[in-house]
């Protein structure tokens, strides 16, 4: 596998992508152990394949679909947050799908509740925070 997919140009897009949408930027951060709320998952298919997920805690899933449905965070239900964060993943797979391949193919995302977890150690993953928000995105080979 030959995956180059800098930790730079992850954290690029994770923030481009999150300020681009809800007009605030998120700082890399350390974290060992996250309250996983929503998950998502798309594949890139391609010279380079792989899966891209996108890890978030009830906090910064409920502000995403907020600014996505203008609305109040609290007010969010379970299908309005699963389409933000849907929309979200492949928002975010979408610009890394750029680096990866030129002429690779994005499939559809998936969002579940807790964790998601590639069959091999992911090639890059970072995390990162806003207050008591967080979010991890992790790309493994395929």
């Amino acid at each position: 596998m030959s995956m180059e997919l800098e930790l730079d140009e992850l954290n690029e897009i994770v923030r481009d992508v999150f300020a681009s949408l809800a007009g605030e930027d998120l700082s890399p951060s350390q974290i060992s152990d996250m309250d996983v709320f929503r998950s998502g998952r798309i594949s890139v298919d391609g010279a380079e394949p792989a899966i891209i997920t996108l890890e978030g805690n009830r906090e910064i899933v409920a502000a995403v679909t907020a600014v996505m449905f203008d609305g109040d965070p609290d007010e969010m239900d379970d299908l309005q947050m699963s389409d933000a964060w849907a929309e979200l993943t492949n928002m975010v797979g979408g610009n890394i799908k750029c680096l990866l391949a030129d002429e690779g193919h994005l499939g559809l995302p998936e969002v579940g509740d807790g964790p998601q977890v590639g069959d091999r150690p992911p090639a890059a993953e970072q995390a990162y925070r806003r207050g008591p928000e967080r979010l991890r995105c992790r790309v493994y080979p395929r």
